[in-house]
């Protein structure tokens, strides 16, 4: 306790009554607080500082604030009101009509009236809006704005007010990771994992969110004991069969295995009375299930894609999240004849409505992204069910007739696909140019050639660490700088500096924060992509920008996706499919700067003129292999 002499309450009073009429609530916080530190218990203080809270719109602070000016010795009945109001805008209509009696039988405080804020609402006027999960209302419309940080405030607000919510505690991580906050979004579900220890959701979440860490071990511990607690339920275990893919220690015949696992005990119940036709009407009843694509440039090209189908030919019909009206999804609008919203349906449901369009073929692009949809498309709910994204093995649902693939995953020498595969000509691959009025990255002088790679902590294994420190050994002198996404965390920092001392080479890592693309890649001249869990977009847009990319080749067909789309596009010089040939393949382009400058001006004609990013051409790709499944 600071040994500090308090001014008189009535003194106080008056010194702080400028604040808050002033509206200088987080001041009034401060002031008061610093008041409680120097041991100062008057309620009065208490309920001024939740005001301050209220009026800030904190208001789970302003309840529990609040509550401890009640706790005193000398409560009174505008305390209690105060706490009544937070917990009536927050749906909590029990605890509010609780206090609000309270209210009625304490004393009041007439000069505290000053201090409310603009707005200050009664009770009897809370009560006529009373509505449950207020504040989950509000996040989830601030989420559909992008305001992350905004939702994910309401949301912890609402958790406090009800601790019950397991989906407002799963709500909360989500906006974390939405914005690669993974460090907390783990912290949080740990917390909440220490109250609810058996919740196979929560469990679920935070071993999805150690393996975004590349926590790969400890994810794969978590996953499991949730796949125990949840044994029928399809979400948990198809997270885990989604996390297993990019985990290093997991050999392609395990992932294949937990595919199959998956697929056996997931599939939805066939329906005997639906027959489909052995061939397809005029046009072709087509059903495609986007998923997580809408709203990021692979799903705006898929949607050029689709825009291209000659209508006497085919008919779409879209299967996504949300409406065709909200904004990620408007580039489906001039593609789809039909779009149905997806969200929180079960399999049995989802399967009734792909049938209920009496579809010819069904193009599932969602996989294990999407465990409901998938596990629908175990009973036979079109002529032709197709596997295509996100799900590198497919299932082993008996009723899906093939897997989208290409020459170069077929060429993969792990564990064969569970289904037959028809053979896409120009990869499978989805992504879009930039614009061609993006400038070409400009590279800041340099003595020594550096190696950059714009990762996340996901893709940072110690598989990565390792094809690259031995880039770094065949290139002495070389820098690898890193864009700061989370590394700077203490235990991101950490795990850096161990991964690449193990090779000796930590001291020649170096992490540049950058606020765009342009801006990072000025510190290097060649890129790097991990071995794991890379979208083939960010290849795309580093070549676009004027710098060779270099991709390794794992036997794994769910990590080739990168080297299939540079093959495609002509650019097989820039893949390896061994450490040694990766670093013998970096030394190259290290030592010829004149090859990495004819690269820097030649490389936009090539992409530019390759068919892989001709809308037009992939999509009549797209309907020769599904014409391929009706001979």
């Amino acid at each position: 306790m600071n040994s500090t002499t308090l001014t008189p309450p009535e003194e106080f009073l008056e010194t702080v009554l400028p604040l808050a009429q002033g509206e200088q609530w987080k001041a009034l916080r401060s002031e008061c607080m610093a008041r409680v530190e120097d041991g100062d218990q008057d309620p009065v203080v208490w309920y001024l500082a939740a005001l301050a809270a209220f009026a800030d719109n904190e208001l789970a602070e302003a309840a529990s604030t609040a509550a401890r000016s009640l706790e005193t010795r000398t409560p009174f009945a505008e305390a209690a009101d105060l706490v009544a109001i937070t917990h009536g805008l927050a749906g909590d209509l029990n605890t509010a009509l609780y206090y609000a009696k309270l209210a009625v039988a304490l004393p009041t405080r007439p000069e505290l009236k000053s201090f409310l804020p603009p707005g200050y609402p009664s009770f009897a006027e809370v009560l006529k809006t009373v509505e449950p999960d207020r504040l989950v209302t509000r996040a989830k419309a601030a989420m559909g704005m992008g305001r992350m940080d905004v939702a994910e405030n309401f949301l912890r607000q609402h958790v406090a007010f009800f601790p019950d919510d397991e989906n407002a505690m799963l709500l909360v991580a989500v906006c974390s990771s939405a914005r690669s906050d993974h460090f907390g979004a783990a912290d949080w579900l740990r917390g909440t994992v220490h109250r609810r220890q058996a919740s196979p959701n929560l469990l679920s979440a935070l071993a999805a969110e150690l393996t975004n860490l590349g926590c790969f071990d400890e994810a794969r511990a978590v996953h499991s004991r949730a796949c125990r607690l949840a044994p029928e339920d399809p979400v948990v275990n198809a997270r885990a069969v989604f996390d297993a893919g990019d985990d290093p220690a997991v050999s392609s015949d395990a992932l294949a295995g937990m595919a199959r696992v998956w697929g056996e005990r997931f599939s939805a119940s066939a329906a005997e009375w639906y027959e489909p036709s052995p061939q397809p009407a005029k046009p072709m009843n087509v059903g495609v299930v986007l998923s997580e694509l809408p709203g990021s440039p692979a799903g705006a090209f898929l949607a050029q894609m689709l825009s291209r189908a000659n209508p006497a030919e085919f008919r779409l019909v879209a299967y996504g999240f949300g409406t065709l009206n909200d904004a990620e999804n408007h580039d489906f609008q001039p593609a789809v004849s039909e779009w149905y919203n997806t969200s929180e349906l079960d399999p049995e449901t989802l399967a009734d409505m792909f049938r209920a369009e009496s579809l010819d073929a069904v193009i599932d692009a969602a996989g294990f992204v999407s465990p409901p949809t998938l596990a629908a498309l175990g009973s036979r709910c079109a002529a032709r069910q197709v596997l295509w994204r996100n799900a590198p093995y497919g299932a082993a649902l008996p009723a899906v007739d093939a897997l989208l693939s290409d020459e170069v995953l077929d060429a993969a020498p792990g564990a064969a696909p569970l289904h037959s595969t028809v053979t896409l000509r120009l990869g499978t691959a989805l992504a879009q140019l930039p614009p061609s009025e993006e400038p070409l990255f400009t590279s800041s002088p340099r003595e020594q050639v550096a190696f950059g790679a714009d990762i996340s902590l996901r893709q940072l294994s110690s598989e990565t660490a390792a094809w690259w420190a031995e880039l770094l050994c065949a290139v002495p002198h070389s820098t690898l700088v890193l864009r700061d996404r989370y590394f700077r965390h203490s235990k991101a920092t950490d795990r850096l500096i161990s991964m690449f001392g193990d090779f000796g080479v930590s001291h020649r890592v170096e992490l540049i924060s950058a606020e765009t693309d342009a801006d990072f890649w000025a510190n290097a001249d060649i890129g790097l992509m991990a071995t794991r869990a890379v979208v083939p977009q960010r290849a795309v847009d580093v070549l676009w920008g004027g710098l060779p990319v270099l991709v390794p080749l794992l036997p794994e067909r769910g990590s080739r996706e990168v080297a299939s789309l540079l093959h495609h596009v002509g650019l097989a010089e820039l893949v390896a499919d061994s450490p040694a040939g990766f670093a013998e393949l970096g030394a190259r382009w290290a030592r010829d700067a004149d090859a990495r400058a004819q690269f820097h001006l030649s490389i936009r004609d090539r992409l530019s003129q390759s068919p892989v990013f001709d809308p037009e051409a992939r999509a009549q790709d797209l309907w020769q292999a599904l014409r391929q499944l009706f001979q």
